[in-house]
């Protein structure tokens, strides 16, 4: 079954014998298999929203195999002969899909809201009710939250199997290496089904790739070439300014062949390439206030960020079909794709005076008595005489520049079957996909430091009063008036006595000052096999199914971090300085001196190797430290019912998974080598303080997740569902690691916890959908959620035993044992309100404008694993109210469209 005007197949159109009461839905190659039609002549009807419905009258014979095509088309398309493809035919897809699957889910296809900015298939999922971006991702989309559980607590899938992802370690999915090229649509399935996993609390994502097969023609070649674009009247920093054009381009081909003898053509293949530049500069001001439930309130720590980075994304992605039989597909997808931060710039200052939990005073504290709510005054105290680097500051300012140098790669795999043998309907995936990020050579960061307590001296040893900088009338210390009267964002910020901080002759690099992370990589791989099988039950009053499955997914989390480095500096001169124009001293005149970090390392190595002194305990520690494995096992099965009885439908049925965690990492002794120890013999100490501390621990846990989904055609344009399902969410995968924490004071001893528990949920869901044409609809919908066993840090254990076998070597006995355990309750709830409408109707070109609009409405209320009671303002990551609009106008050759996100304020 295919558009007539596009050609493409139309996935999810209905197939249906009316006197039999029987049909079947198009899949995603086109296709539709009716079987067991008794011999004879019968009528199918075929209807695809938007378009006009087609018959046919068709004669069956005994045990053979008789095919039927159609192509489906609409007035709209002899009016509009321009308009063969895009938007309509996308909303008609997703509202078809929508109509017609077991349980609520909200469908988009990808072309549906045009050419979004970075073609991310990301950026469309927030365009649908109930789900927001899970965090400001520097101008990206780089994770989601569905009805505001959190993007740790939403699955992302690629037909139907789980991705890997650098945001393994939280479970958060950072979609950032899957370009929407390759896709052809996005589903969000709230109401889950058996099937389709139980481990959202909100909603599973499954974005869906193009079916090379799913076309008429032979061949077909799309491209697409654009440019985002930073116009001169938009507010930029200075940085950015200077780079206001980056490009996207994405190429694809697609073609059928006739292989093995075949009469038609059977093999399909489709490739993708795909580069973009996504460049994001932005500045931000952070504040850090006493810590005090009182007003007014000081501001001990002021700091302000530039930051402009350039992402680039390089990909390709290959898809094959091929039909063995009419009746039996198999497909393979590969991917590859590459992202990279080349050269991201980060310049940094801090201003801070002591600590949040400083108490002023009138002779030693840096922080004035008298502060009010909008002026904080530091002043310029000197530095004692007895203090040593490992002193607290009084006062003192930071200058650091960084240089972010990191590649990201995606390498996936997975091949799959569909195969239909009467009344049995089989399908099978495998899958094996690897994320990695690895720290480039070229990544360095440098601080120097102003006031306060000398950091190094000339020979290399702590330092001390003797040899602090001195202004000309022998002062040490550095003040500052910290006002924000005038503004937030760039508050005034002047001298108030002691060394002048505008001279860069008056900082030196702090001690480890210069540093890097190169080397350090973390490792995601995901290995997947999974098979369905269904089974048309043999009644003739009505259409049931019997499915069931098993799924076995094994994902394993790798961190390295043995090459991580830093130097002290042992000069007496001051360092060059970098001539870098940054947002501060432009909107406040603020003049502080700036460093640049790769003026003394580049290419993985020390220019001056003589001006520095390195930690080398930090590198040899850092081989120990830096080194974890987290794996995770599991194990799902499901067994489910599914049917129709007249305008009625229902699903039913249970899931179980079991899931098993292991985890290897080092912890550090009990007793640690001394800074002699560890300056005379840094290899020696470092081995002494982890090598021999690998700890490897294991846990496990099983759920099972009932659900039932019913459903009413009311009138062929009016739904009505209503379902109870069950969900959870995962622990992240780092809370499984062998972590060792004492406190040698309350003598306990903090741990991590492999067999801790999910947070689950209880569901219940109700909707009323209205279709209308041409592609149009309306709906409501509204959610209940209970979620229990949040996850809680710190809870009591019990006392650990003595003896060499009490699990941590013989120490720590008697000691308080702590971990992670699950507890608390919470309430969401909420309302999803849709509206799609092309306005076909109106005159002339107003003719072609579409409206598609949704709003969001949720209220939440718990303790959340807490000691208090807490709602809607008070917890982090819920996000109230959201909407979208997007209204287009396509007319002739033209097309214009208007797309607007909201999210309210929420705590972050």
């Amino acid at each position: 079954v295919t558009n007539l005007a596009t050609g493409d197949g139309l996935n999810g159109a209905r197939v249906e014998i009316p006197a039999l009461g029987r049909f079947a839905l198009v899949d995603g190659t086109g296709r539709y298999v009716i079987t067991d039609v008794p011999p004879g002549e019968h009528e199918i009807v075929v209807s695809y929203a938007g378009l006009d419905t087609s018959r046919a009258s068709v004669q069956a014979g005994s045990g053979l195999r008789t095919t039927q095509n159609f192509q489906l088309t609409s007035s709209v398309y002899t009016l509009e002969p321009y308009r063969v493809a895009g938007e309509r035919e996308g909303n008609a897809a997703a509202i078809m899909q929508q109509r017609n699957s077991p349980s609520l889910r909200n469908v988009t296809a990808m072309d549906t809201y045009g050419n979004l900015p970075n073609l991310d298939a990301t950026e469309l999922v927030i365009r649908l009710p109930g789900v927001t971006m899970g965090a400001p991702g520097e101008e990206l989309v780089e994770s989601i939250s569905v009805r505001g559980t959190g993007p740790a607590m939403t699955t992302i899938n690629v037909d139907g199997g789980l991705i890997s992802n650098i945001g393994a370690q939280s479970r958060q999915n950072r979609m950032t290496l899957y370009t929407g090229g390759s896709f052809e649509s996005v589903e969000v399935i709230k109401g889950l089904t058996p099937d389709t996993g139980a481990e959202s609390l909100g909603g599973t994502v499954n974005l869906k790739t193009r079916s090379p097969l799913n076309m008429r023609e032979k061949r077909r070649v799309t491209y697409l070439i654009s440019a985002a674009w930073a116009p001169p009247f938009t507010d930029q920093i200075p940085l950015r300014e200077e780079h206001r054009v980056h490009p996207l381009m994405n190429v694809s081909y697609q073609e059928k062949f006739k292989v093995f003898g075949s009469a038609e053509e059977n093999l399909a293949v489709a490739v993708n390439a795909f580069y973009n530049q996504n460049a994001i500069g932005f500045s931000r001001t952070n504040y850090d206030y006493q810590q005090t439930d009182t007003s007014p309130a000081f501001v001990w720590d002021y700091r302000t960020m530039d930051n402009y980075n350039v992402r680039k994304q390089e990909s390709v992605s290959t898809k094959f079909e091929y039909r063995l039989s009419p009746n039996s597909l198999v497909r393979m997808n590969v991917a590859l794709n590459d992202g990279a931060e080349p050269a991201r710039l980060q310049y940094e200052s801090r201003a801070f005076a002591g600590s949040q939990t400083t108490v002023p005073n009138a002779t030693t504290t840096g922080v004035v008595p008298g502060w009010t709510e909008r002026v904080t005054t530091v002043r310029a105290v000197p530095t004692p005489s007895n203090a040593t680097a490992s002193t607290t500051p009084a006062a003192a300012i930071d200058v650091t520049s960084r240089l972010i140098s990191r590649s990201q790669k995606l390498r996936h795999v997975d091949f799959a079957g569909e195969h239909t043998y009467g009344r049995w309907n089989l399908d099978w995936a495998s899958v094996w996909s690897r994320s990695r990020r690895v720290v480039l050579p070229g990544e360095i960061s440098l601080t120097h430091r102003i006031g306060g307590v000398p950091v190094i001296g000339p020979n290399g040893q702590p330092g001390s009063a003797t040899n602090n900088i001195r202004g000309p009338n022998g002062e040490t210390g550095v003040g500052w008036i910290l006002d924000r009267s005038r503004s937030d964002a760039f508050p005034s910020f002047v001298q108030n006595g002691g060394l002048d901080f505008t001279n860069p002759d008056n900082y030196r690099p702090a001690q480890n000052g210069l540093s890097t992370t190169a080397g350090d990589f973390l490792e995601h791989l995901v290995k997947n096999v999974r098979g369905n099988a269904q089974y048309r039950l043999p009644i003739e009053r009505f259409t049931a199914y019997l499915k069931s499955g098993v799924d076995l997914r094994e994902q394993t989390l790798a961190n390295r971090s043995s090459d991580r480095r830093r130097w002290s500096y042992i000069g007496t001169a001051t360092l060059p300085t970098a001539n870098v124009l940054l947002s501060d001293k432009v909107q406040t005149g603020r003049n502080l001196p700036v460093w640049d970090a790769t003026t003394f390392y580049a290419g993985g190595r020390l220019l001056n190797p003589q001006l520095w002194r390195e930690d080398l305990y930090h590198y040899e520690s850092n081989k120990f430290l830096g080194y974890n494995t987290t794996q995770e096992r599991v194990i799902a099965t499901y067994l489910m019912t599914q049917g129709r009885i007249g305008k009625n439908g229902f699903l039913a049925g249970v899931r179980g998974e079991r899931t098993e965690t292991e985890a290897e990492a080092y912890v550090r002794s009990r007793s640690l080598s001394t800074a002699a120890q560890q300056a005379a013999d840094p290899k020696g100490s470092a081995e002494r303080d982890y090598a021999g501390n690998l700890r490897t621990i294991d846990g496990a846990y099983t759920e099972y997740f009932p659900s039932v989904h019913l459903w009413r055609d009311v009138t062929p344009s009016l739904k009505v569902r209503s379902s109870y399902s069950t969900s959870f969410g995962r622990p992240p995968m780092t809370n499984a690691l062998p972590v060792e924490t004492p406190n040698e004071i309350n003598k306990t001893l903090s741990v991590g916890n492999p067999a801790l528990g999910p947070q689950r949920a209880k569901n219940w869901d109700l909707s009323l959908e209205y279709y209308f044409e041409p592609a149009g609809s309306f709906s409501v919908a509204w959610f209940h959620k209970t979620i229990r066993d949040y996850i809680v840090t710190g809870r009591e254990a019990g006392v650990i035993g003595t003896g060499l076998d009490n699990g941590y070597g013989g120490e720590y006995g008697g000691f308080m044992l702590l971990s992670t355990a699950n507890a608390g309750t919470a309430v969401v709830q909420g309302w999803e309100f849709s509206y799609l409408q092309q306005f076909r109707f109106l005159p002339g070109p107003l003719s072609g404008l579409s409206l598609n609009a949704n709003y969001t409405l949720m209220n939440t209320h718990g303790d959340f694993g807490g000691n208090e009671y807490r709602t809607n303002g008070q917890i982090v990551g819920f996000i109230p109210r959201s909407a979208n609009v997007s209204l287009s106008w396509n007319y002739r050759r033209f097309g214009a469209r208007v797309l607007y996100n909201y999210t309210s304020e929420n705590l972050r």
